[in-house]
């Protein structure tokens, strides 16, 4: 990634148990689109850095699990509760 890139892939920061992401290329085997939502579920640093994430459907059924390497995926950018 450049120096001057404005978008943060989890290569750039370590995601945590919980947190949200999205595809930034498709996972075709799975049948993911690139965009995807998914949920870090388990988060391993050996032998490197990579998440297990969950890929749900529209009423909460897993879809898919993919262990996936930071560079595939970036944190959703999160949303604060109002006042």
């Amino acid at each position: 990634m450049s120096p001057n890139s404005s978008r943060s892939t989890s290569a750039d920061r370590r995601l945590a148990v919980g947190q949200t992401v999205y595809l930034i290329e498709p996972l075709v085997q799975l049948g993911l689109p690139r965009g995807a939502l998914g949920a870090v579920v388990v988060v391993f640093t050996q032998p490197r850095l990579a998440y297990e994430v969950e890929f749900v459907d529209e009423k909460g059924a897993t879809r898919a699990l993919a262990t996936l390497k930071p560079e595939q995926i970036s944190a959703t950018a999160s949303i604060s509760a109002g006042p």
